[in-house]
């Protein structure tokens, strides 16, 4: 066969997609044979050095490293200072730690310029210590130990005092002669935490060189003075006034309250009320002679107001009992009864045929009376009205007759009573006749 056809029917055979598997075989063989043809490749690049790994010594104190946390070095810092005091002692200061940065927190939000009232302040402080509830005696243990005796050398002292504003209202308060220092920088936690460590430290050191025996460390936190809590000089001012308030008020409730039994006692001040630190069972018996006069004009005041307030209820007890609603109503329907019986009269006599006897729906007779009335009047309170005419005032002249469920009125011209018989009944019914 010539190669021309065999070329022709190829032309005619099925073409399927080349074996990719294959192909890369081959590529991979032809690469290796080309390579090792060529030889080892230049060596171009340079190898990278090996940086050595800087190893941290073990030998580092622990000083040294820093602190995970302010408040952690704060606590370390504590802990250090004074080793060999009781844990009690260290809750104490880490309770002044914890009211230092409440009240640097608060003067950050709030100003150093106004007093920080306790009541806002105690939540914080209580909530950065973490253990109980902080009252107001626990402030004044942390300002007292701060107030102690200094050591050689450290003449600072707490810039803080406790002011009482009255009705339960204590402040804390920058002294004067530091007022000026106080609001000019912020406040110095890590000094006053020393002079509070130190000033704990020689006291406690004190008190066990003191004791020959053993020592308890609540007797110690017992006998530190606490701070004093001064009056302000607005509460002095006021104080003569809510005194003379007390007084006035005991005078109007002592009847009641008083016990003969007692003594009369008196407040020494307001500030020792408003603060509640006065000891129990102090009373000042007043004088009768001094007392009389300002408490004689109240007592008998109230005397007599009571004595009246009784009088008026004995007396309103013998009266007879007020009228009820529907006597009300009645009577009010009898002093409208003259001015009705004109309406019925003028009613009926404009009937058709001019009867004397003449009848009407009770609805029609309604609205005939409330369109000639001179001031508005209830369908009720006309009805009131027409029922107390056909039982008492007018007996004959208004009838009301009810038939099944309609109702109906009768008006008789004929049986109508003279207006002097009218003001007679009237006036023996109790109605006011004009």
């Amino acid at each position: 066969m010539p190669r021309s056809s065999q070329t022709d029917l190829h032309l005619f055979a099925r073409v399927s997609k080349p074996n990719t598997l294959n192909c890369k075989k081959r590529k991979a063989a032809d690469d290796a044979f080309s390579e090792a043809l060529a030889g080892p490749a230049p060596a171009n690049k340079k190898k990278r050095r090996a940086v050595p790994r800087m190893s941290v010594p073990m030998s580092i104190p622990f000083e040294d490293t820093p602190p995970t946390s302010p408040g952690s070095s704060q606590d370390v810092a504590m802990e250090d200072a004074l080793p060999d005091m009781p844990p009690d002692l260290h809750h104490l200061m880490h309770l002044n730690a914890a009211f230092l940065s409440a009240y640097a927190l608060h003067i950050a939000h709030h100003g150093s310029v106004a007093p920080v009232d306790l009541r806002q302040l105690l939540p914080s402080v209580a909530k950065a210590w973490g253990r109980r509830a902080v009252q107001v005696h626990d402030i004044r243990l942390c300002l007292g130990v701060a107030h102690l005796k200094a050591s050689v050398g450290r003449t600072c002292s707490s810039p803080f005092q406790l002011t009482d504003y009255g009705n339960a209202k204590i402040c804390l308060e920058v002294v004067p002669q530091r007022r000026d220092e106080m609001s000019t920088s912020p406040v110095d936690e890590d000094s006053l935490n020393s002079i509070f460590e130190e000033r704990l430290a020689k006291a406690w050191e004190d008190y066990c060189t003191s004791c020959t025996g053993g020592y308890s460390v609540s007797l110690f936190i017992d006998q530190i003075p606490l701070a004093p809590i001064t009056p302000s000089s607005s509460l002095a001012k006021a104080g003569p006034s809510l005194t003379k308030g007390h007084r006035r008020l005991e005078a109007i409730l002592g009847p009641r309250d008083r016990n003969p039994d007692a003594e009369h006692t008196l407040q020494t001040s307001s500030s020792t009320s408003s603060l509640g630190i006065t000891p129990q069972g102090t009373k000042i018996e007043t004088p009768p002679s001094s007392s009389s006069p300002a408490t004689a004009a109240p007592s008998s005041r109230a005397s007599s107001l009571l004595s009246r307030i009784l009088a008026k209820q004995s007396h309103a007890a013998t009266l007879p009992s007020p009228p009820t609603k529907a006597e009300l109503a009645r009577l009010a329907a009898l002093h409208r009864c003259e001015e009705v019986l004109r309406i019925l009269d003028l009613v009926a006599a404009n009937k058709v045929g001019g009867v004397q006897r003449a009848s009407f729906s009770v609805d029609g007779l309604i609205q005939s009376v409330q369109g000639s009335m001179r001031s508005q009047l209830s369908k009720e309170e006309v009805l009131q009205v027409l029922e107390v005419l056909d039982r008492e005032i007018a007996v004959g002249f208004v009838k009301m007759v009810k038939v099944g469920a309609v109702s109906g009125v009768v008006v008789d011209r004929s049986m109508r009573p003279k207006e002097g018989v009218v003001r007679e009944r009237l006036a023996l019914k109790g109605a006011v006749v004009a």
